[in-house]
């Protein structure tokens, strides 16, 4: 019988990744979109409680500051970094519609 499930988009590929380094004993560092509001802080905390990270940092990576601030952490912490998984992508509206090789050269850079 088939069977059709409908996640969340943050049960991602990544997310199930983070599950078994975990379980697997790995130590996690965690990093999450900053917002004004702090709402997705909130919910990305919420969501890896059961993992423990060791890390859990803002990190635009449209940001370089931030970018170069969460590298300068992981080396001052940990010293080095064996694993890294990006899990989310974005990308307007507008370059999302209609034929995927009319993606602007900005939206194609922003995602």
């Amino acid at each position: 019988m088939p069977l059709l499930l409908a996640l969340p988009t943050i049960l991602s590929i990544a997310w199930g990744i983070a599950q078994q380094l975990h379980k697997a004993g790995a130590n996690l560092g965690i990093t999450y979109l900053p917002d004004e509001r702090g709402k997705m802080e909130k919910k990305v905390a919420e969501l890896v409680e059961p993992l423990n990270p060791s890390l859990f940092v803002p990190c635009d990576v449209q940001n370089e500051e931030q970018v170069q601030s969460t590298f300068d952490l992981i080396r001052d912490k940990w010293g080095k970094l064996d694993i890294l998984i990006h899990c989310l992508a974005f990308a307007s509206k507008e370059d999302l519609s209609g034929d995927f090789s009319n993606t602007s050269r900005s939206g194609f850079n922003q995602a």
